[in-house]
């Protein structure tokens, strides 16, 4: 390499380094006045020592690329959701954390757990089923965690069975939606067990699950089902497609009492004559 253009680039290095913040240490060098790492580095050849990051400068600088991977992570997880079209229900993107009116509850804290150690679960292929009764909240926490996952660059979807199901029947190319679903880092499946038991339905639910456990990939599932009635169906034609989820869905977290909506539903109705009542 021309030693004049070495020479002419490192000047410009010099003339453009930012010395704001150093004191000049024993060494000759100087040195960041917060972390004290040197902020320069001798080279042997070079007559003039050369800018070099200290470690506060590292540390800004590698929160700015990780800023910047999940920003890139967060717009292909969006493009991922573009891609699917109609499978994509946008009305669970209300659902998250932040609106729990029962944070502390165990399904809620399971849900919030679950969230925060995704990724040692994703790499295990686990995931997690929701079953209780109607309105107890199975749909909103596992929404919650999808979001939550989204928010954090997660390529994941949450979808009722019944619209999967009615959706990749009208479709021609059903086999592409399906390798797309069971790619994804997390699939939800909302209501299983509500779906019209015809053994189309039966025969993609089977293919779907099948093709994300090759795949070690999680799902979320919330039934109405208890877990007896999933352990033993009383189609016994489900028999298999539970015995397959319970692998990929090990953990059941159980939510009892009575309907949220219907305890809402007095309040809502205030509110609607409220209204009405004001002209």
């Amino acid at each position: 390499m021309n030693v004049d253009y070495l020479n002419g680039v490192i000047k410009n290095a010099l003339a453009n380094a930012d010395r704001s913040g150093t004191v000049l240490g024993e060494d000759g060098l100087l040195h960041c006045s917060v972390c004290g790492a040197p902020r320069e580095l001798r080279v042997e050849g070079v007559k003039e020592p050369l800018p070099v990051m200290c470690l506060c400068e590292k540390e800004q600088y590698e929160r700015e690329q990780a800023e910047k991977r999940l920003r890139n992570a967060v717009y292909e997880a969006k493009l991922e959701l573009e891609r699917l079209g109609p499978l994509y229900d946008p009305g669970y993107d209300r659902c998250t954390f932040s609106k729990d009116k029962w944070p502390e509850s165990r399904a809620s804290v399971k849900a919030r757990s679950y969230a925060a150690h995704f990724d040692e679960l994703r790499d295990k292929g686990q995931g997690m089923i929701f079953s209780g009764p109607v309105g107890t909240g199975k749909s909103f926490l596992a929404a919650c965690i999808v979001n939550e996952l989204r928010r954090k660059g997660k390529r994941c979807l949450i979808l009722s069975t019944a619209r999967l199901i009615t959706v990749l029947r009208e479709l021609r190319d059903t086999q592409r939606q399906l390798d797309a679903l069971a790619s994804l880092d997390l699939l939800a499946l909302d209501d299983l067990g509500a779906e019209r038991a015809t053994d189309y339905a039966l025969e993609l639910l089977e293919n779907l699950v099948d093709t994300r456990a090759l795949r070690d990939r999680p799902l979320l599932v919330t039934t109405n089902l208890t877990a007896r009635e999933l352990r033993e169906p009383q189609d016994l034609r489900y028999t298999r497609l539970f015995d397959r989820l319970s692998r990929l869905s090990p953990a059941i977290v159980a939510l009892q009492g009575p309907s949220l909506r219907a305890q809402d539903r007095p309040a809502r109705a205030a509110e609607m004559r409220a209204v009405l009542e004001a002209g």
